[in-house]
This record gives structure tokens, C-alpha cells and sequence, in this order.
């Protein structure tokens, strides 16, 4: 059962009406479980994502899904940003953060290990129609 008080909303990604992946965002702020304590900006979320076929890897889908989402995200007037937190070994997940507009802040310790904190602005956010 999904607990009533949380700011997790999650989401399924279609591709000509079929599932493909699942995404989701969350405020940071107050996220616990040792998560992101030091963050004070009441508009910053967070977001986590996957596809869930191999064969929809490296198609620009994730770029593609994450900056259509992220644009959603923006429609809200008081989000202020838009995180996300790929291991530094995950290559494929940071070029497509970075095709979808996010930039690399700083290595992070988090409670599932090393990440990049990679963040993207609404000052800095590309345009839905920006090619992938």
C-alpha cells in the first residue's frame, strides 16, 4: 500500500501505447532515510527512471522520456529544479541526463553508495522540441 503522506509519484512510459519504462519524481526536501539531508530548496525534485527492455537501450528513448518528463515537472511554477543521482559507473544514464539537459554537480555519498548528483536548472532547461 502506498503511504498517503509521500511525495513519491511514479509513472509508466508508453511508446505507441506499449510500457516501456517507469518514472518517477519526488520532492527532495525532507526525503529522508539519509537521503539528500542537506538540502533546503523547497522546489527541488528528484527523479529515477528506467526502460525496461534492453532493446530500447541506446535509442535516445531515456533522453527523450526524462526531458519530456523534466518538462512536465517545470509546468509547476515552484519547482525549482530537477535532480537525479546515476553511479558514476553508469555511463549510458549520465550522456542521457545530459542529452535531456542536466549537468554533473559533484560526487555524492548516498545510502546506495557513490553517485553524481547531476541537476538541471529550469534556467537551463532545453526545449521538448531540442533534438536527441
Amino acid at each position: 500500500m502506498t503511504d498517503p503522506k509521500s511525495t513519491t509519484r511514479g509513472y509508466f512510459a508508453l511508446l505507441e501505447g506499449q510500457p516501456i519504462g517507469f518514472i518517477q519524481s519526488y520532492y527532495v526536501l525532507g526525503s529522508g532515510g539519509g537521503w539528500w539531508e542537506q538540502e533546503t530548496d523547497p522546489g527541488a525534485r528528484g527523479i529515477d527512471q528506467f526502460l525496461a527492455n534492453a532493446e530500447h537501450l541506446g535509442r535516445g528513448l531515456g533522453s527523450a522520456m526524462v526531458c519530456a518528463f523534466v518538462n512536465e515537472l517545470f509546468l509547476e511554477p515552484s519547482v525549482t529544479k530537477v535532480q537525479t543521482d546515476p553511479a558514476p559507473e553508469n555511463k549510458r544514464a549520465i550522456r542521457s541526463y545530459v542529452r535531456a539537459g542536466f549537468q554533473v554537480q559533484e560526487e555524492v555519498n548516498t545510502p546506495d553508495g557513490p553517485a553524481f548528483l547531476m541537476v538541471c536548472y529550469r534556467s537551463n532547461k532545453k526545449p521538448e522540441s531540442t533534438s536527441l
